[in-house]
């Protein structure tokens, strides 16, 4: 099975998802558990990571184009080549939590070395390091060029936490 990425109106996402799975097609809006600093205390709270784009998962065939289409919301599949659009590349799957069961993505964790040099040493950004433009340290997020099918880049923003020193994970 591969993954496509359906742009939607943005507020719409959810909708769009409940109306793809009702005709059988496994849709996912990824989503992470953000840390949020409120009342003097961090706290975890659900963010959609990618708001305007749906994920869906199936075997395409052009027929299916217009059951997409009609679902509420839907605007376009991206890298639409012709008749047939083109799927996310495999390894982007994990970044958005495709692999597994539909659930939010936990925040990366992160240590740095002696120079200041970001590791990521565990959750969706591990091993992605190079794909890191910024971190935050103070708002605990991390700025993300992530590539999309059809040459489509977005700078997405992931919520990290921070390794203590000499702490294992």
């Amino acid at each position: 099975m591969d993954w496509y990425v359906l742009q939607t109106r943005t507020g719409a996402e959810r909708d769009t998802r409940a109306k793809l799975q009702r005709a059988g097609l496994d849709a996912r809006v990824p989503t992470e558990l953000r840390p949020v600093h409120r009342r003097g205390a961090w706290h975890e709270q659900a963010y959609i990571l990618l708001p305007g784009y749906v994920f869906v998962g199936m075997e395409f065939v052009p027929e299916m184009y217009q059951c997409i289409r009609a679902a509420l919301g839907a605007a376009r599949l991206l890298g639409m080549d012709g008749e047939a659009p083109t799927p996310i590349a495999a390894g982007e799957a994990a970044l958005w939590g495709l692999c597994g069961p539909e659930e939010p993505l936990l925040p990366s964790v992160i240590e740095f070395d002696a120079h200041g040099t970001p590791r990521v040493v565990s959750g969706p950004l591990a091993g992605r390091e190079g794909q890191i433009i910024r971190i935050d340290r103070h708002a605990r997020r991390a700025a993300v060029r992530a590539q999309l099918p059809g040459g489509n880049t977005r700078l997405v923003r992931f919520g990290v936490s921070f390794a203590k020193k000499g702490e294992s994970p």
